[in-house]
């Protein structure tokens, strides 16, 4: 029966599939073992474990010896999968552009955490030129002099991802450059908790840096309330595309009097509280969605 189904309804269900179910399924069905061969084939060649293939590739190395499996990357691209990378075991300016030469289209980034920003612009100089689209970048900030905060914050609008998580020491430096990511949808900043760190960014310059990001859908802010309550205060003034906000925060000594001002201003601009976010109704934590239209 399944064999009947058409071929582009057979490769939809083989995206959703991990790696040993793949395999299972392309070998049972004729018109896919095309499929599993190519994945099979990548594995031998790239001397590495199938659970690292598929649905999306796990970049450790391509061994210099191996055959660049073409066709495998080709339909990791035609299925939406992604090379992942941990950028900096690739150093090398020639072995970054080794690797963004031979990949799938789409990349992703995992737990980024530039020592020298100029490994960052490499890698988004590269990324450029191979037309590569960076689809999750997970980046870690220390407190870093402004002038590599800027070098960090141009590599991010060349990458331009559609998922964006920052972490540590975010200065508005950064969140500023954000509006000229044009692809991102999804961001989550988690802020340092140190009151050093809280002391020294502008919150407001922060708040309206992530209002004006163009095509943001979803915000997740792990950060003091005052922070979410200057984000609140443009959001509600704005024209802008965000449908979810979610609040967290790390530090203890949370501010009943500011999470009451906060409410209100998400209700003022037409966020609903979910209801499956915590059992506790006073609460601002949790996730907000968008289920009105603002009048400006």
């Amino acid at each position: 029966m399944i064999c009947s189904l058409p071929r582009e309804l057979l490769d939809k269900i083989n995206g959703f599939l991990d790696a040993a179910s793949m395999m299972r399924f392309c070998r049972a069905i004729p018109q896919l073992n095309d499929h599993a061969t190519i994945v099979f084939n990548a594995g031998c060649s790239l001397k590495a474990p199938l659970n690292s293939l598929w649905p999306h590739f796990q970049y450790q190395s391509i061994p210099a010896t191996s055959f660049v499996p073409k066709e495998y990357f080709a339909m990791l691209s035609r299925f939406n999968g992604t090379t992942v990378v941990n950028p900096w075991t690739i150093l090398e300016a020639h072995e970054i552009q080794l690797m963004c030469s031979q990949v799938s289209r789409s990349l992703s980034f995992s737990d980024c955490m530039p020592n020298d920003p100029s490994e960052l612009l490499e890698w988004s100089k590269q990324i450029v030129y191979y037309r590569k689209r960076v689809q999750n970048l997970t980046l870690r900030c220390i407190r870093y002099p402004t002038s590599i905060m800027e070098c960090i914050s141009q590599a991010i609008v060349d990458l331009n991802p559609s998922i964006l998580n920052l972490k540590g020491f975010i200065g508005h430096e950064v969140v500023k450059k954000l509006s000229m990511c044009t692809h991102l949808r999804y961001l989550t900043i988690e802020y340092d908790d140190s009151e050093a760190f809280v002391g020294s960014i502008n919150l407001n310059e922060v708040a309206l840096g992530l209002v004006c990001i163009p095509n943001l859908r979803e915000l997740s802010l792990i950060s003091s309330h005052q922070l979410q309550l200057e984000v609140m205060k443009s959001l509600a003034g704005t024209a802008n595309c965000v449908e979810k906000i979610s609040f967290s925060t790390l530090y203890s000594d949370r501010d009943s009097e500011k999470e009451i001002e906060l409410r209100k201003l998400l209700a003022d601009a037409y966020f609903e509280y979910s209801s499956g976010s915590s059992t506790d109704p006073s609460t601002v934590l949790g996730c907000w969605y968008q289920h009105g239209q603002r009048n400006h």
